[in-house]
């Protein structure tokens, strides 16, 4: 009879165990990956009033993000395809902070944090090609920024440049003229947006920073990065030709022209700057 009791607390003491025990794992909550964190800027950075939503007299380069800016993270790998996600988007808010797009009541899909893991940006998030009519938002839609970095200390730390190059022609006339619609100014060369036949030209129809009558006009385009012969058409008159030069990525080329009655005379110097930083005095180089 005594052994009997013994075997019956024994069970007891284990059934007991056993309990408490699942009731011990019920209570413990799921780990719930976060998403990766990101912080970003345009380089050379500057101050948030020089950059403006749309194309401007004063301003029409990306220079700074704001609020509501989206950009697209990436995970650097030599098979991209096989992670997931493969890419994923972030939003600046209102306060400053990049926040992931999606629904943090759910596990994903987003990227977590991985020390050691590179990762690519990109702006516009939706990016698809440099457009052809760069006359309105198609300058900015072209402007592709990438960046490329490295998780360290919980996050991902961008530095966007410009992929691109910018060209700029600047007019001068010796009356004060207007700009109309059908007298803009055309790049063309094969492959300038990049396409990847030789042998037929691609056109860029560039942004006209001023249209009121002035004795100076400013127009800017983004073009593919390559080895070009650059034709430059003022409505359907090529009035200059720049033969086989190389234009650099994240580079600014600045060309001069003056018009004497219906001729058009370059000036004998290029400025080339850093995509971003304008055309400073005294930063000229020799173009012969």
């Amino acid at each position: 009879m005594r052994k009997t009791n013994i075997l019956f607390y024994a069970c007891a003491l284990s059934t007991g165990i056993l309990i408490l025990s699942g009731c011990n794992e019920s209570e413990t909550p799921a780990r719930r990956e976060s998403p990766l964190q990101i912080a970003a800027s345009i380089a050379p950075e500057r101050t948030p009033s020089r950059a403006d939503a749309v194309p401007s007299p004063s301003s029409y380069d990306k220079t700074s993000f704001q609020a509501n800016d989206i950009i697209k993270v990436e995970r650097k790998e030599d098979t991209p395809s096989s992670l997931t996600p493969t890419s994923c988007t972030y939003r600046l808010s209102s306060a400053g902070a990049w926040e992931w797009t999606g629904t943090e009541t759910t596990n994903g899909p987003f990227y977590t944090y991985e020390n050691g893991k590179t990762f690519i940006a990109t702006y516009p998030s939706t990016f698809n090609e440099i457009a052809e009519d760069q006359t309105g938002t198609g300058f900015l839609s072209s402007n592709k920024l990438t960046a490329e970095a490295t998780a360290s200390d919980g996050k991902v730390n961008f530095k966007f440049t410009p992929a691109f190059t910018k060209i700029t022609v600047i007019i001068y006339y010796q009356t004060a003229e207007a700009i109309s619609t059908s007298n803009g100014l055309t790049l063309t060369a094969p492959k300038l947006r990049g396409g990847t036949d030789n042998n037929t030209d691609q056109s860029v129809q560039c942004l006209c920073k001023t249209v009121e009558a002035s004795t100076e006009h400013t127009w800017s385009g983004i073009i593919n990065p390559g080895t070009y012969t650059l034709s430059i058409k003022l409505g359907s008159t090529t009035i200059y030709t720049i033969t086989s030069t190389e234009f650099v990525s994240a580079t600014h080329y600045t060309y001069t022209l003056y018009r004497k009655g219906d001729r058009f005379q370059m000036s004998n110097t290029v400025t080339i700057t850093a995509f971003g930083e304008g055309t400073p005095a005294g930063d000229e180089i020799s173009a012969t």
